[in-house]
């Protein structure tokens, strides 16, 4: 069985997921395979609906893997019924005042190599793991003004480009910088004595981004913060879902029309209620 999961976890990697779920799909299934029914894991409410939905999706892959239909066609008629969602409040920018001064705050962080890193999260529309996994030929080549394919969630291609002259600066920043550490991608050149692992990276570039936001009084902010902010400005300078889709690496507009009907961007309601009101028949006030 060692041998067979061994060989799911190649079979993983060829479907191009990323590592963390190639190693928590192969979890989920050496678990399953353990239970004289492996589909009795999928009913155990015990476990939460997301987990169990994890399972399903785990051994969807391994019933392809095995071309076994029959398992397949269970798992497609199985549904892991409804659960609350988590709301976690995202902090948006707005975009004229927030937004630039946030920009300029990073590129003052002593530390060179995370202003580059945090200016490419708030201006590139990449989440901070597929920022983490740039290499540094694609940041020459971007930083070149060309156009770059990278992974993104869900192991799926996404464009990555550099358009103006400072994201170029700090993107040949921090290739030079890959080079000459001799790394492979980005998030090992904040690796050090006290952070080892990428988790560790992640959580520092969190805290800087929060610190840096609130030296200038814009507290809360967070990574993700920076996509919906640039949702926003492209949303409202092309008035077109898809094109504020595209530069957050979606494929469809779904997520970003989704995200307009519960959403106005700060500010923008009250210049929309000034420019309806108007002041044109208002006698004046003494």
């Amino acid at each position: 069985m060692t041998e067979q999961l061994d060989q799911f976890m190649t079979y993983l990697f060829q479907q191009k997921l990323r590592p963390a779920t190639v190693s928590l799909y192969c979890g989920a299934v050496r678990r399953a395979l353990e239970l004289p029914d492996k589909l009795a894991i999928l009913g155990n409410e015990k476990i939460g609906a997301s987990t169990r939905e994890t399972y399903r999706k785990a051994l969807f892959h391994w019933a392809s893997f095995t071309q076994n239909e029959p398992l397949a066609a269970k798992l497609r008629s199985w549904t892991p019924g409804r659960h609350p969602q988590r709301v976690k409040e995202v902090r948006v920018l707005d975009v004229e005042q927030e937004w630039p001064r946030l920009r300029r705050a990073v590129l003052t962080h002593h530390d060179p190599v995370l202003a580059a890193i945090m200016y490419l999260l708030l201006t590139s529309g990449l989440r901070i793991a597929e920022v983490l996994d740039l290499t540094r030929e694609q940041l020459f080549q971007a930083a070149a003004g060309n156009e770059v394919f990278t992974l993104q969630k869900g192991g799926t291609e996404r464009l990555f480009v550099l358009p103006t002259e400072t994201m170029r600066h700090q993107g040949h920043r921090l290739a030079e910088t890959v080079r000459f550490a001799d790394a492979d991608v980005v998030w090992k050149v904040l690796c050090s004595t006290r952070r080892t692992t990428r988790r560790a990276v992640e959580d520092y570039i969190r805290r800087e981004m929060k610190a840096v936001g609130e030296s200038v009084g814009i507290p809360g902010v967070h990574p993700h913060s920076a996509r919906h902010t640039i949702a926003d400005a492209v949303y409202e300078q092309k008035g077109d879902a898809r094109a504020a889709a595209e530069a957050l690496g979606h494929k469809g507009t779904r997520t970003v029309e989704r995200w307009y009907m519960d959403h106005t961007r700060r500010g923008k309601a009250a210049s929309v209620l000034g420019t309806a009101v108007g002041e044109d028949d208002e006698p004046e006030t003494t």
